[in-house]
């Protein structure tokens, strides 16, 4: 992604050199067809959403930047916009890592199957640090105005094909190991929202 970003800004000073070109000129005409031609469709690629990766250098456990890459390239790859606010710097210490993976994992999953059914798929993923708290945020746009919380929680409960969609049960399961993590689960406004509360304390 950053030899992609060099390439770039290398390939964007020769479009703003033709424009300079076409601007010396004063040929309203030959301004306005350099414009469309050449830098109208660069803005496309400037804007891409993947550049706000970078944000993923803050996540010091490899293992969980690793995952959160290879989801937000999936949902990028299906149409998704993704909004990513991770500030701070991030590292799995008060959980085991393969259980904040498989947490990570579930309620992204989710979180991408529901939005895609939507009509403006959206995905937002923050990390917010407080002195005592650390709270890691996943909300999604969805269908319907809202959805029953409860239900989606119970095992053997499942709203998908073949068994499929008992993740919640399993993130529950997890947690009960972790008196100091919990999760906060909302729907509203055609979205829905889950909120994962770690006590440092």
């Amino acid at each position: 992604m950053y030899q992609d970003l060099r390439r770039f800004r290398h390939d964007y000073l020769n479009i703003l050199l033709s424009m300079d070109q076409a601007i010396r000129s004063q040929d309203l005409e030959l301004i306005e067809q350099t414009y469309n031609e050449v830098l109208a469709p660069s803005k496309e690629k400037l804007s891409a959403d993947y550049y706000d990766f970078g944000k993923l250098k803050n996540i010091k456990t490899s293992a969980v930047k690793s995952i959160l890459y290879n989801k937000f390239s999936y949902a990028m790859q299906k149409g998704i916009e993704v909004e990513i606010e991770i500030n701070d710097d991030v590292a799995v210490q008060h959980t085991k890592l393969l259980d904040a993976i498989r947490i990570l994992s579930i309620l992204l999953d989710n979180a991408i199957e529901a939005t895609l059914q939507s009509d403006h798929p959206h995905l937002l993923v923050a990390y917010i640090k407080d002195t005592n708290l650390e709270r890691v945020i996943i909300e999604n746009s969805i269908s319907v105005e809202r959805v029953a919380i409860a239900p989606l929680f119970k095992e053997n409960y499942t709203t998908k094909k073949e068994n499929e969609g008992q993740g919640l049960a399993t993130v529950s399961r997890i947690l009960n190991h972790y008196p100091n993590v919990t999760l906060k689960t909302s729907s509203h406004d055609y979205k829905f929202t889950q909120e994962l509360v770690l006590n440092k304390g």
